[in-house]
């Protein structure tokens, strides 16, 4: 085989995955203004599967009607949409991958023109690129959200998907709270990073109760802001190390974050970043847990994948746009058809 390493089977928790692939989250717009999975959805994610996906984590569902930010996304706010979830999850099971589902909460990313309210935060601190001001969340706010967490995440478990994967990344809500440039709280969610951290914890421990100590939960973290005054590595590592001491399965290093042009540009590479060039994060936070990592960022050929595998950089190997450049990208990998595969450009366009 032309790249074991990348085709071998492997696993988060309890969880089998065939190989070491990973799809992951990335929005669609296919779903019905109501939030319920449509038949385009269904069709979409049927299609990876059955390229060869090894682990699915289908596009951010909203825990709550003050997240979304965008109008056409999968809800998992009520229990209304439990059946359509359901759909998903057999789909993408019926070709043999596994399935996981990111949940998300934007905080100050949710524009007030989709979800007809100011946005909520950890503090009144405006979003950087819009200007947008958002209401700092009270100690009720963090508790019923984290109730939202653990509610969505027990309708992802009932409908049958294998996983659930918090969105702790890229500025949304969780990182809001991690990062210093967006949390000027004074009380025990403010202030040290320990109380920065005490959000994101009480979710993971929500959830945890809620679906039981064996369902798989995976954590997406920015190892890096690239912004002045933001979180540190070593924060990074320590928080790396309370999420495992927390009983997460598996982390899933990205970086960069929403708020800012370059940080953006981080989180979505466009051609003009190195393939694999967050690779390096990956190996920063696995070579301090013994859990997998899952590793991404403009990782386009099967052959940058294997490489980094072989490295010890990563567990696993997410690569998104390349998945809507060419669904069957594995499937031609693993038969020695790689020079038929459709490359993403990472053009960010089309």
């Amino acid at each position: 085989m032309q790249y074991p390493h990348l085709f071998q089977a492997g696993r988060i928790g309890r969880l089998q995955i065939r190989n070491r692939i990973v799809m992951p989250a990335m929005g669609t717009n296919f779903t019905g203004l109501d939030g319920v999975v449509s038949d385009r959805n269904v069709q979409y994610y049927a299609e990876r599967a059955r390229g060869g996906a090894g682990l699915i984590i289908t596009e951010g569902s909203y825990i709550d009607v003050t997240t979304r930010t965008r109008p056409r996304a999968i809800g998992s706010s009520a229990d209304r949409f439990v059946p359509g979830l359901r759909r998903l999850a057999d789909a993408i099971h019926a070709e043999g991958a596994a399935c996981c589902i990111q949940l998300v909460h934007a905080g100050k990313l949710a524009p007030f023109k989709v979800i007809g309210c100011a946005p909520i935060a950890p503090s009144a601190i405006p979003h950087a690129a819009t200007g947008e001001v958002p209401r700092a969340m009270t100690r009720e706010d963090i508790k019923y959200i984290v109730g939202c967490y653990a509610a969505a995440a027990g309708r992802a478990c009932d409908a049958g998907f294998d996983a659930v994967e918090l969105h702790g990344a890229h500025g949304y809500l969780p990182h809001q709270f991690l990062s210093p440039l967006s949390d000027c709280r004074d009380d025990e969610y403010g202030g040290s990073f320990e109380n920065r951290a005490r959000f994101s914890l009480e979710i993971v421990r929500a959830v945890r109760d809620r679906v039981g100590r064996d369902f798989p939960v995976i954590f997406r973290l920015s190892a890096a802001e690239f912004a002045e005054g933001g979180f540190t590595a070593d924060e990074v590592i320590q928080f790396a190390r309370w999420l495992e001491a927390e009983g997460v399965a598996a982390l899933h290093v990205s970086a960069g974050s929403n708020e800012t042009p370059y940080g953006f540009a981080q989180a979505v590479q466009t051609m003009y970043f190195e393939p694999g060039s967050l690779a390096k994060y990956a190996r920063m936070i696995r070579e301090q847990v013994s859990i997998p990592v899952i590793a991404v960022g403009r990782i386009n050929q099967p052959e940058l994948a294997e490489a980094i595998l072989v490295r010890g950089d990563a567990d696993f190997i997410a690569t998104g746009r390349a998945f809507i450049a060419d669904p069957h990208w594995p499937q031609k990998a693993i038969k020695g058809r790689a020079e038929e595969i459709r490359q993403c450009l990472a053009c960010n366009a089309g």
